[in-house]
């Protein structure tokens, strides 16, 4: 449930945080993200129970996403990649969850702010969302997930 504003903002930044994750000649895939909003949190969100979708090479809609290009089908359109270390983004076909592509993330150097994003995503005021995703990395190593205010302060959304 959104946290931190009082009226509807229009300055949300989705932040995958790679670091201090990261490593030196890691990779990490990211592909079906969604950020939609819900009715009401209770009952609890099962543990670990991903969404349906139709698999590699078919493309469906997910109704009340708030994110746009969620399978980086339109390659790197509305996602931005950040690292103080070395590394790169790009689309790729290999391995997709869903559709045809997914984000390739590849870390050369690893770094202390790591991060792909998108920014300007709108949300309401104490509001449940849920937000899903497919993710992995060549070495297993964690990414962590939040919904923050675009630009400094960087107030936290609450959802993470």
């Amino acid at each position: 449930t959104t946290t931190g504003f009082n009226a509807p903002v229009n300055d949300a930044r989705l932040r995958f945080w790679l670091a201090p994750f990261d490593a030196d000649n890691m990779t990490y895939r990211i592909d079906y993200v969604v950020l939609r909003k819900v009715d009401a949190v209770n009952p609890p969100i099962p543990p670990v129970a991903p969404p349906q979708v139709p698999g590699p090479g078919t493309c469906t809609p997910t109704p009340g996403n708030l994110i746009t290009n969620p399978g980086f089908e339109s390659d790197k359109t509305d996602w931005f990649f950040h690292t103080d270390g070395a590394g790169s983004f790009k689309t790729a076909n290999a391995d997709p969850y869903e559709c045809a592509n997914n984000a390739l993330v590849s870390i050369n150097q690893s770094g202390s702010n790591v991060q792909l994003y998108q920014a300007y995503l709108p949300l309401e005021p104490n509001q449940a969302y849920r937000l899903y995703f497919a993710a992995k990395s060549n070495s297993g190593n964690d990414v962590s997930v939040y919904v923050h205010k675009h630009g400094y302060p960087y107030t936290n959304y609450g959802i993470y």
